[in-house]
């Protein structure tokens, strides 16, 4: 892989993004679970009733960690006390009102198991995917339908990280163009656009952003967590 991860821990009340940054925030569900009901009360409608179709709690916890972490950090970004109301475009992609918020700001989110990626950055959209490294032959059928001949025959003979590397770089580039990875027969990075392809204990995890932007990876712990919803009055 690219790199080997070490997540820098930083604080909500001091976060801020440049023009030219790309935070990649990384978070172990397990970490979270003490503020999983205060999280839940930051979804949506929309994002509860999702929640309750995952036949699974360990799923249906991850899920909600996640999206729960989602909004607090759109709100620490964007300075504000209210919910950040997030649209969703036609191809799926979701969206928050930029003129509302008065800062263009992208965010895409990733979870596998018990790992969660959110990723922001301003002015462009811009993709992460992040999955758990297991044997390559228990997806045949994705292999099939969504790598090239090429790719098949280099997973043949490889280790499972060639897999899980080609998969979370299409679903990253996927992500940041809208177009999704049924659309991306083979790897080619956006105009303008870098890829980055990271290591984390287990995990593989690929972000499509911005060129010359800068990307580094941060982490946040739950006591923080806790104070930022309570001082940002979160609540719908």
């Amino acid at each position: 892989m690219d790199l080997q991860l070490t997540p820098e821990q930083v604080f909500c009340n001091e976060l801020l993004i440049q023009d030219n940054d790309c935070l990649v925030f990384i978070f172990c569900s397990d970490s979270f679970i003490a503020v999983e009901s205060e999280l839940k009360k930051l979804l949506s409608n929309d994002e509860t009733e999702r929640l309750l179709k995952f036949k699974f709690e360990k799923d249906r916890q991850t899920y909600c960690i996640a999206h729960g972490l989602k909004r607090v950090l759109l709100a620490a970004l964007l300075n504000t006390k209210e919910q950040v109301e997030i649209s969703t475009h036609s191809n799926g992609k979701p969206f928050i009102n930029h003129k509302k918020h008065n800062m263009p700001l992208h965010f895409s989110l990733s979870h596998s198991e018990k790992m969660i990626a959110l990723a922001f950055q301003k002015n462009s959209p811009l993709g992460v995917d992040i999955e758990k490294i297991q044997p390559a032959d228990k997806y045949g059928n994705v292999i099939q339908h969504y790598f090239t001949s090429d790719e098949q025959k280099l997973i043949s003979r490889s280790d499972n990280d060639i897999f899980f590397k080609i998969w979370t770089q299409k679903e990253a580039i996927g992500k940041a163009t809208g177009q999704g990875i049924a659309n991306l027969p083979e790897i080619v990075i956006p105009d303008d656009y870098e890829l980055s392809t990271a290591s984390l204990g287990g995990y593989i995890l690929s972000t499509c952003f911005f060129r010359g932007n800068v990307i580094s990876f941060k982490t946040i712990n739950v006591q923080d967590v806790l104070n930022q919803i309570n001082i940002l009055s979160l609540h719908p």
